[in-house]
């Protein structure tokens, strides 16, 4: 069969490329390695390329958690290596597993592709070249692809349902949708050619199984997708668990939209699979070898009945006969289907109250796997519930809440040591309001614990007169029984502290939910209009405000692992004196920390530092001799070398202590024993008696386990669940302030489903998570549960499977487990009403599904019949248990031709490397700068400025007198610039500094006023530079600085673009104007030089460098966008253009911008390579780019125009 242009490709070039075990820097694949999952992924990426290279459609079907977006993401990494300009679509469920794309990709690119080669992974931070865009409506996705400036781009399945608009709604819905979908189609064919994507990437593809029925979506799609005479795409790679879920047709259906298969090929779904398909079974990796999921899995039966509750048991008979008698559902019908009814969820409501409107991404579900508000069953429910509430007075109570929550809750919350993980349940439901109903039946009960340890702390038992008023009043466990029981207990005097409603209002939470949360978390949280202050809140916000003395308790040791603080500040406060600790505790580790040393405290408050009575430890002193071995090791090495990851992981710490875990709960209860017995002393005797205090209890504490079970997945968490880098210590963890109950939901209704990712995955709350099915496929849910429990039934074995595919993944709970053990348990609980129609129903899904496993399997045709059958005799026999079972053979497996001198080979594209650019721009400035103009140095690699790449130590002879004026070279990365045109283009950025934050309010210049003023002339003079602002380095010289922008070619060939002329004229000219700027805005009496400079350390002498072959084109003519500036700067060219700045504001800059324009303006200069913005009248700004004209190319020329478009698109006047 003929291979296309793309070539073919063999596991062992890819492991070269790409490290499949970041764990093992030297990883290599190995054949007889293959077993391993490392090996198999290399194979994956390799055959599936060579499939698509040969029929432009591969299926990657591999089973649940084996990695599919990875390897994807490794074709796809591939193409870029070999077209740099290639444009990617992806296609994913919804907004989360969008954002999930985008952070694997990420990780994919810093932690797994190796060779730093400017298509893939960029020079400058080592992350991916390709431009990311995630836009969710069809027709943003259009126009983004249409500016040009994009490489990836993700987009949502969903969105094919969104292409009638309101004013089309009543006409022929498909028709409409069609349509809609043809004119982008053809939008996209225009902007990218007649090939369209050159790739397009397809998850969850089961979506697309059905194409009959003629539904609005399955006429986009087709539209979208476009015909064999006009494709979106040439290549097409499919990704899903399940392809064949419950029918003959599936995969044939799936394929079609992308390709049509020959006769012979389209006869059975096993001649697809074979001719497109790659499936292999999940091994997951122990310590005695590899595990299949029946090796671990256990499914457990979980009857629930009515404890002698003849009242409930009436209730649940009534409603059987009626379901027979009035719905007319017996076990002759076929009209019952798996999980679609009410009664086997809830016991109705009286009213019903609504949910809202459902999630439009989750009721893009097909067939019957969708989730419900209403079932056949629900007035009937409704009305029953009604009689029964009338003559009891009060709601039935279902059997299987009860049982639920016994199995999700634990018996004792604050025994340690303990496996937090064993706290972690996943709960699945069919009906849309059950999520809160169980949530709060949950919370509740874990509300009883929580309340038991507070009361205990006032030596009160639950027998007590104090403590039933509390629990027994309305609310149970309220705010103003809990304030009587304080009360009436009041135990020692309080800590001094200052009123700091500022700490208050970061604790504020607003939820239209709330009362669905824990009741006792809620003791400690202020809101917004409570006007009265708990103890609760008061001894909380002693462990959190940094004029505390006990708020030093949860910060990190000073070297971040046991060494105390010997000092803290003092200051005046309307007349008094005033202590800070916890500011001076980050401003020591600060100082110690360089990369940290220009972003300390911004505080208004004179300081003076004083000496501790005897030094103070942190309760990380108490933890670190309780590590492990391997536990401090890691601990060790981010202290070491990485603070900046110790000081984020210290701050996550903190944030998940004091909201987001029943820690909280125990400072309080140590806090409240503590007083007892000590209620006397000052405040820094007080906290060292409590530090004592805690020693006793720290290794049967809550806290100790939480520190232990965080650090063991901290680095997990950042690199592959959210979106905060592992060393982004100064991003605050502001989610986990919002995940203050032990239980949540995920519905369509629920707000920011990705904290809840986060939090689930971390060992920090929510510990139960009930969710609809927008948590059933492509989200990860698997690095702290290995419970799942079936509440509602799924609505097929393919929608099982995707369940339980959620924490049943590599690199999970559960793979940690084999490897540490050498066995675990996954367990699947399937809770049901015995002696009912529940029962019947998960007999039969029970025993059907044990049926169809093995040809799901092994994508082997199947069909599953959704309807109950109503029978239950002996079911239990099909609910697996462990069986140590040989390991099955792979149905679809990699598989690889011996190698063909005659076939074409896949053939990566050649760039320049680090050291070849680097030796470039030395060799330029080596003829720049003599012993007359300065001292070129190079500067090592550093955290401080990793951009950094040379600095020049410059002087210049100015009225007579010899200044300093210190240049730094930095390389610099921008995906979208660099998108623009085809192959990497890094911006090397000169930058002179001119003043921190602190200088200008020394000196009380104002940026408006006297900035602007002073800087006006003199970029007349300069039009090359531009003046910006660094809001992230308000503590550095180069908070306020001049920079000059030049673009680096890194295409073979290319890297000569960038000319001695080019860097000679913007080095003079940043040189003279940063000089003549410093003395104008300073008055002559300051002359910044090298010593101030963080980098000063780095600095190195450089190597000889050389000037980079390659044919220079001829200068290129000026287009019509261009003037010449001959009047003002002899050599340079320039564009202008007016734009709105509000506009650039939204699109281009963060909420914390200064608000006057002419900040704005200079943050824009940072932000933006080569545009220099200026304010102009009426809310516009004046947008330049200026040019050195000597020899500017026709690259230059062509990127720097698309880039000014591209900037002011929706932008212009």
């Amino acid at each position: 069969m003929p291979v296309t242009e793309w070539g073919t490709l063999d596991p062992k070039r890819v492991g070269g490329w790409i490290n499949f075990r970041r764990d093992q820097p030297d990883w290599q694949y190995a054949s007889d390695g293959a077993a391993s999952m490392a090996s198999r992924q290399a194979e994956g990426v390799a055959y599936l390329w060579n499939l698509l290279a040969q029929q432009g459609v591969a299926l990657l079907a591999d089973e649940v958690g084996m990695g599919k977006t990875f390897q994807a993401l490794g074709v796809a990494a591939l193409l870029w290596k070999m077209k740099p300009d290639a444009r990617v679509l992806v296609m994913a469920p919804n907004r989360d597993i969008c954002a999930h794309w985008r952070r694997e990709f990420q990780a994919f690119v810093e932690f797994h592709y190796r060779p730093v080669d400017h298509c893939v992974k960029n020079g400058v931070d080592g992350g991916p070249v390709p431009a990311v865009h995630t836009l969710t409506r069809l027709e943003d996705l259009v126009a983004a692809v249409e500016q040009g400036a994009g490489h990836l781009y993700l987009t949502t399945i969903h969105s094919l349902s969104g292409l009638v608009p309101d004013g089309q709604k009543g006409q022929d819905s498909a028709a409409v949708a069609r349509n809609n979908a043809q004119a982008l189609h053809q939008r996209i064919k225009a902007a990218l050619g007649p090939d369209g994507f050159d790739l397009i990437i397809i998850d969850e593809a089961h979506y697309f199984r059905n194409r009959s029925g003629g539904s609005q979506r399955v006429a986009a799609a087709e539209a979208w997708f476009g015909s064999a005479a006009s494709r979106l795409s040439q290549k097409t790679l499919l990704l899903t668990a399940t392809p064949s879920h419950s029918r003959l047709e599936d995969i044939h259906s799936i394929v079609s939209y992308f390709r049509t298969p020959d006769p012979e090929t389209a006869k059975t779904p096993m001649a697809l699979m074979k001719a497109f398909g790659l499936r292999r079974l999940r091994r997951m990796q122990g310590n005695a070898g590899h595990f299949s999921k029946h090796q671990y899995r256990t499914e457990q039966g979980m009857p629930c009945d009515f404890d002698q509750r003849p009242e409930s048991e009436l209730f649940f008979a009534l409603y059987q006969k009626m379901l027979v008698t009035r719905l007319k559902i017996t076990r002759e019908s076929k009209s019952l289907l798996y999980g679609f009814l009410e009664g086997f969820e809830s016991v109705g409501c009286a009213p019903i109250e609504q949910d809202g409107a459902s999630d439009p991404e989750a009721s893009a579900k097909a067939d019957t796997e969708f989730d419900f508000d209403k079932a056949g069953d629900t007035d009937l429910l409704n009305y029953l519930t009604g009689k029964y509430s009338a003559a009891f007075g009060h709601l039935p109570d279902h059997p299987k809440y009860g049982q639920l929550v016994a199995r999700c809750v634990p018996t004792d919350l604050f025994t340690a040591p303990k496996d937090l993980f064993d706290d972690k349940h996943l709960v699945f439901v069919r009906r849309i309001p059950s999520v809160r109903e169980l949530t709060q039946r949950i919370n509740s009960a874990y509300d009883d614990l929580l309340a038991a340890r507070i009361y205990r702390a006032f030596g009160l038992t639950e027998d007590s007169p104090l403590v039933k008023n509390w629990r027994d009043g309305k609310p149970k466990w309220s705010r103003s029984g809990f304030d009587e029981l304080v009360r009436q207990c009041e135990v020692g005097g309080s800590e001094p502290e200052d009123d700091d409603s500022q700490d208050d209002a970061q604790d504020a939470v607003e939820d239209a939910d709330a009362y669905l949360g824990s009741t006792i978390a809620d003791l400690f949280v202020v809101k917004k209009g409570r006007g009265n202050r708990n103890d609760a809140i008061k001894v909380s916000q002693r462990f959190k405000r940094a004029t505390s003395a006990f708020a030093m308790f949860l910060e990190p040791a000073l070297d971040y692992k046991n060494k105390p603080y010997e000092k803290f500040y003092e200051y005046k406060e309307n007349g008094r004196a005033r202590a800070d600790f916890v500011t001076s505790a980050k401003d020591q580790r600060f100082n110690i920390l360089k990369p940290l040393a220009n972003t300390k405290r911004k505080s208004n408050r004179n300081y003076e530092a004083a000496n501790y009575d005897a030094p103070v430890r942190t309760v990380w002193a108490l933890v670190y001799p309780e590590l492990s071995p391997d536990q401090r090791k890691k601990l060790d090495s981010w202290a070491d070398d990485r603070k900046d990851i110790a000081e984020n992981f210290a701050n996550y710490l903190k944030s998940g202590f004091l909201f987001a875990s029943p820690v909280m709960v125990e400072l309080y209860a140590w806090y409240k024993e503590f007083s007892r017995d000590n209620q006397e002393g000052g405040v820094q005797q007080r906290y060292l008696a409590f530090w004592a205090f805690a020693e006793q209890r720290i290794k049967t504490s809550l806290l100790l386990a939480y520190f232990k079970a965080a650090l063991d997945t901290f680095e997990i968490l950042c690199e592959k669940i959210v979106d905060h880098p592992l060393g982004a210590w100064e991003k605050e963890w502001t989610v986990l302030t919002s995940l203050q109950s032990p239980a949540w939901y995920a519905s369509g209704q629920s707000k920011n489903r990705q904290r809840l990712i986060l939090g689930f995955n971390s060992p920090f709350y929510p510990n139960v998570l009930v969710a609809t099915s927008v948590f059933q496929e492509g989200v990860n849910l698997h690095v702290q549960c290995r419970k799942v429990h079936h509440y509602g039934i799924a609505g097929s074995p393919g929608a099982n499977e995707q369940r339980v595919g959620r924490v049943d993944r590599l690199f999970g709970r559960v793979n940690e487990l084999l490897k540490q053990q050498g066995k675990a348990e996954l367990q699947i609980a399937y809770p049901f009403l015995q002696g009912s129609v529940d029962e019947d129903q998960v007999a039969s899904f029970i025993a059907r599904k044990y049926d169809v496993e093995e040809r799901m399997d092994s994508c082997k045709p199947l069909h599953f019949d959704n309807t109950v059958e109503l029978t239950r005799e002996d079911w239990s026999r099909f609910l697996r248990t462990p069986d140590r079972v040989t390991l099955s053979e792979d149905p679809y497996p990699a598989q690889f031709d011996p190698p063909n001198s005659d076939g074409l080979s896949y053939e990566p594209i050649v760039a320049h490397d680090n050291d070849e650019i680097d030796a470039h721009v030395a060799a330029l400035f080596e003829g720049i700068v003599n012993s007359a103009v300065g001292t070129l140095h190079k500067v090592e690699k550093n955290l401080h400025n990793p951009n950094a790449r040379f600095l020049i130590d410059s002087v210049l002879t100015r009225d007579g007198g010899q200044r300093t004026q210190p240049i730094l070279v930095e390389q610099h990365f921008s995906a979208p610039f660099s998108a623009l045109v085809s192959g990497t283009v890094y911006a090397l950025t000169l930058t002179s500094p001119i003043a921190s934050k602190a200088d200008l309010a020394s000196r009380k210049l104002a940026i408006q006023s006297n900035v602007e003023t002073k800087w006006a002339p003199i970029r007349q003079t300069a039009p090359l530079v531009r003046l910006a602002v660094n809001e992230a380095a308000a503590n550095s010289h180069f908070y306020l600085y001049l920079r000059v922008d030049l673009p680096i070619f890194t295409c073979k060939g290319k890297l000569s673009h960038l000319s001695s002329a080019e860097l000679s004229l913007c080095f003079q000219q940043l040189q003279q104007c940063a000089d003549a700027f410093e003395s104008a805005l300073f008055a002559d009496d300051r002359d910044l030089g090298l010593a101030a400079l963080p980098v000063q350390p780095f600095l190195q002498k450089p190597a000889v460098g050389s000037v980079a072959p390659g044919d220079r084109t001829s200068i290129a003519p000026l287009g019509p966008l261009w003037t010449r500036l001959s009047s003002v700067s002899d050599g340079v060219v320039q564009m202008v253009a007016s734009a709105n700045l509000a506009t650039l504001r939204q699109r281009f800059l963060d909420e914390d911008v200064p608000a006057d324009s002419f900040a704005a303006v200079l943050a824009l200069n940072h932000e933006l390579p080569f545009l220099d913005f200026w304010p102009d009248s009426g809310g516009q700004v004046q947008v330049c780019a200026s040019y050195p004209s000597a020899d500017m190319q026709a690259d230059e020329q062509h990127l720097l125009e698309r880039w000014l478009d591209y900037v002011l698109s929706d932008c212009r006047s």
